[in-house]
């Protein structure tokens, strides 16, 4: 961790950020006497979180969940992690300082494209330790990794109207068409950030694991399957016989609503000439 007492970790996706994340604080809590940490990411992941942890780490995790008396109890009940959304941050505020977090992570932080939001000036006032997890710190424009940035490290990146000045190229009319010298940005940001590529550790990866889930349709999805399975059905069949595609059958195969749900892979059924 560097002085800053936070430190972002930028690896591309698929290579253990949450394991690290966890490992981190496991080495916290057995060498630096942490007792309670706070896992903030989006809704859709709390539950993977605490799966993870009871995967890699022995330790009592409680996902924040339900109404304001029901999360009340849940932040008053003793347990090393916590795992919370962005959305209830501000609202939870005062039941999160009174629970009193050593350790902070914050997944998928680029998530907040502005970290002068609510949800991030609530982020910062729960403790002056962090780990950021993003995997695309430097693929986004410059603004948004400039303000994670501020908030692992405030003076790290300097004024933002240098950066953008030094980093940014405009045409003529002031549009930003591209960026320049990222990498001075990334030795810059090297004290605090951990950046690992797939290319640079695919042999240390061990091998891919692929687990399908088949999961039956609700009966509104069965019917929406179905009306789209024969409106699909018919221009397929009609292309096959003529070799021709109209322009409004080709927006009816491609449109991303009801005339499409999953069923673009006829497309790809083309005769043979």
């Amino acid at each position: 961790m560097p002085r800053a007492g936070r430190c972002l970790i930028g690896d591309e996706m698929g290579l253990g950020k949450t394991v690290q994340a966890i490992a981190a604080a496991e080495l916290f809590a057995r060498h630096f006497g942490v007792q309670r940490v706070l896992v903030v990411c989006p809704t859709s992941l709390k539950h993977q979180w605490k799966n993870e942890f009871a995967r890699f780490a022995e330790r009592e995790v409680q996902v924040i969940h339900g109404l304001r008396t029901a999360r009340q109890l849940q932040y008053a009940t003793e347990s090393f992690c916590k795992i919370t959304n962005y959305e209830t941050l501000e609202r939870d505020a005062d039941l999160i300082a009174a629970w009193a977090p050593e350790l902070v992570i914050a997944d998928e932080a680029q998530r907040i494209k502005n970290w002068n939001t609510i949800a991030a000036r609530a982020l910062k006032r729960i403790s002056p330790y962090a780990i950021v997890l993003t995997g695309t710190p430097l693929e986004n424009r410059l603004e948004e990794l400039i303000s994670i940035i501020q908030f692992v490290d405030q003076h790290r990146l300097g004024p933002t109207w240098r950066m953008l000045d030094e980093h940014q190229m405009r045409d003529e009319v002031g549009r930003v068409v591209g960026y320049r010298a990222l990498d001075r940005i990334g030795q810059t940001l090297a004290p605090v950030m951990l950046r690992r590529r797939k290319a640079e550790v695919l042999t240390q990866l061990p091998e891919r694991v692929d687990k399908r889930i088949f999961v039956p349709l609700t009966p509104e999805q069965r019917l929406h399957h179905d009306e789209n399975h024969d409106i699909v059905k018919r221009i397929v069949s009609r292309w096959r016989k003529t070799g021709y595609l109209s322009d409004t059958d080709q927006r009816r195969l491609l449109r991303p609503a009801k005339h499409a749900h999953g069923l673009q892979q006829h497309l790809f059924a083309r005769p043979r000439n």
